[in-house]
């Protein structure tokens, strides 16, 4: 499939909930929306000003809205089907590379950074920013909320850990020698 002319090359996919629509991030901070029947392109949103990365969001009420980190260090909250940036959510100090919206409450999502930091957000109008930042003393290089109790898996360096998110942000586990695909 041809994704698009003025796509500089790729950095991440991912399908909206109900698999309608396919969201790319590419190189220069765009995110572009497409049908992903018709393949037809429907939305370019612009904000970010280094590479852009995605999060599918899992919960199937929610086809309107749509988070990203970028390598600019920045979260950003977007409405779908304004092509608005409603939120950017600062804190990060490094590349945001991945994120991963929470099973348990529908405001809540999470994102790791190469700034060793998982930061918990909660979007609730003004009200939106950061309540819960995690050091997981490497580049977190993935994460994934987990379906029971509000626990977060992250990995990084050659470790992987579990985090309990309601309790307070408490490492419950680590594993390590895990092999680690990047030298850090």
């Amino acid at each position: 499939m041809a994704v698009h002319r003025n796509v500089e090359l790729a950095t991440s996919v991912a399908f909206r909930c109900d698999e309608k629509l396919l969201i790319v991030g590419d190189l220069i901070g765009t995110v572009y929306v497409f049908d992903a029947k018709s393949r037809t392109h429907l939305h370019c949103l612009k904000g970010h000003s280094a590479e852009a990365h995605l999060v599918p969001n899992p919960r199937t009420d929610d086809k309107f809205y749509l988070f990203c980190g970028g390598d600019d260090s920045v979260v950003k909250y977007w409405d779908v089907t304004t092509k608005t940036c409603l939120f950017d959510l600062l804190g990060h100090k490094d590349y945001v590379r991945c994120r991963n919206a929470s099973l348990v409450r529908d405001d809540m999502f999470a994102s790791g950074s190469c700034d060793h930091n998982i930061r918990i957000w909660v979007v609730r109008g003004s009200n939106s920013g950061y309540v819960m930042e995690l050091n997981t003393e490497k580049p977190v290089e993935s994460m994934l909320y987990l379906s029971s109790r509000g626990l977060i898996a992250t990995a990084g360096g050659n470790f992987v850990k579990i985090w309990d998110v309601i309790g307070s942000g408490k490492l419950l586990y680590s594993m390590e020698s895990h092999n680690n695909t990047q030298h850090n």
